[in-house]
This record gives C-alpha cells, structure tokens and sequence, in this order.
C-alpha cells in the first residue's frame, strides 16, 4: 500500500504539477496575449502618434506657406503705398505749380483788364480829340474857303484896279 500510496503521490504531485504547469500554462498564454494586446495598442498609438506628428507638420508647412504669402501681400501692398505716395506727392507738386501758373495768369488778365481799361480811356479820349479835329478842320475849312472866297475876290478886285490902271 505504501506502494500505492507514493505511486497515488507521484500521480498526484504530477497531477498538481500538471495542474501547476497548465496554470501556469494559462497565465503565461494570459500573459502573452496581453503582451501581444499590449504591442497592438502600442503599434496603434505609434501610428496615431505618426499620423498626429504628420498632421502637425503639414498644418506647421501651411502656416509656414501662409506666413509666406501673408510676407509677400505685405511687400505688395509695401510696394502699392510707396508707389501711390510718391503718385501723391507728384500730384501735390503739379497742382502747387499749376495754382502758381493759374496765379500768375490772374495777374496778368488783371493787368491785361487794367491795360485794356487804359486803353478803352485811351480809344475814348482819342476819339473825342478826334471829333474836336474833325469839328475844328470843318470850322477850318469854312474858314479857309471864306478866306479864299475873299482872296479870290480881292485878286479879282486887284486884277480889275490893273486894268483901269493900265487903261
């Protein structure tokens, strides 16, 4: 019996190491699919990660090509003001010239209006010195021909004196 008895202990200790094996059998299984869950998510959060990374540098490109274009509209638009300041100072310089110009012809219609009043003073008083000498001439004229009526006369009176003379 005591045969039996350590033959039942070695089945039995063979049976709890069995036991003991397929546990620990069991737990290292366990063990391995909880490595092999753990290497998955892991895997799936490297991609994620990647995946995040690519996307931050993609959104970090684009905001390197906006702050890009954002720098060239700024020269653009630089570049437009300076061209219209100086379209502007251009501007302001033709128009003082011309004000001086449109100045200057002011003066010289106020002078041409003041000759031309001279001168209308002038034609006036011309005129009525003219009027005086056409009076005057046809006063002369009168004159001259009464005088020359009288001369006529008087050379006729002359020529007649001769002749009783002469006679």
């Amino acid at each position: 019996m005591y045969v039996y008895l350590s033959a039942w202990m070695r089945i039995l200790s063979c049976s709890v190491l069995l036991g003991k094996i397929s546990h620990r059998a069991l737990i290292t299984s366990r063990l391995r699919e909880r490595l092999v869950d753990f290497r998955e998510q892991y895997e799936i959060r490297e991609k994620h990660f990647n995946s995040l990374m690519y996307s931050k540098d993609l959104e970090l490109q684009l905001a390197h090509a906006l702050l890009q274009e954002e720098r060239q509209n700024t020269q653009r638009e630089t570049n437009k003001a300076r061209l219209l300041e100086s379209q502007l100072l251009t501007s302001f310089k033709t128009e003082r010239e011309l004000r001086e110009q449109l100045n200057t012809c002011e003066t010289k219609l106020k002078k041409f209006e003041e000759a031309m009043g001279n001168s209308q003073l002038v034609f006036t008083t011309v005129q009525k010195a003219m009027e005086n000498l056409v009076r005057k001439t046809a006063d002369l004229e009168g004159i001259n021909q009464t005088i020359r009526a009288r001369h006529d006369l008087l050379k006729h009176h002359i020529f007649e004196l001769e002749e009783e003379v002469c006679i």
